[in-house]
């Protein structure tokens, strides 16, 4: 059994200080462009443009920067779960013998108009994809496994396809 935690956290430090700081010049530039419109024009009211883009701006880095992933593998079954504070979403649940494609988001073949794709991935750079079949539809789910759960998927599916003997079976 592997279980993980994949955070952009981990990779943020100095982007996400990069990010802070031109958030706040942006914030201090539109204010002011704001008050001087409101103070030219005589419009009243402008400076709901800010709140409003306050709020999407905080909803974005909330989004990038506090949503966690965590994958388990075990008995044959990736669980992806999303957190956000203490809510937990299930994303998936993914069987090895529904997997028909596991590797680099690069060399995925994203040609399938019917393939539904959910995005877990915290750095595309370094992304897998797992395209899998659930009740006759195809999907796709791109994630950053570590090295170790890279290792025990790939272990997984190349022994899928070995089925069990029962031993009357083998001894005859």
């Amino acid at each position: 059994m592997i279980r993980e935690k994949k955070t952009k956290r981990e990779e943020s430090g100095g982007a996400a200080f990069l990010t802070v700081v031109l958030l706040s010049v942006g914030i201090i530039f539109l204010s002011s462009l704001v008050g001087y419109i409101e103070n030219r024009f005589g419009i009243k009211r402008l400076e709901n443009i800010i709140y409003l883009i306050l709020i999407v701006a905080a909803y974005i880095l909330i989004r990038k920067y506090l949503t966690e992933y965590r994958y388990s593998f075990f008995d044959d079954e990736l669980i992806v779960e999303k957190i956000l504070g203490k809510k937990i979403t299930q994303v998936a649940i993914i069987k090895t013998r529904e997997i028909t494609y596991f590797g680099k988001l690069a060399d995925t073949d994203w040609n399938d108009k019917e393939m539904h794709v959910d995005y877990c991935d915290v750095r595309k750079r370094n992304a897998y994809c797992i395209k899998y079949l659930h009740e006759g539809a195809v999907f796709a789910l791109t994630m950053n496994p570590s090295e170790e759960l890279i290792m025990h998927m790939q272990k997984a599916l190349e022994t899928r396809d070995f089925d069990e003997l029962d031993e009357e079976k083998l001894i005859k």
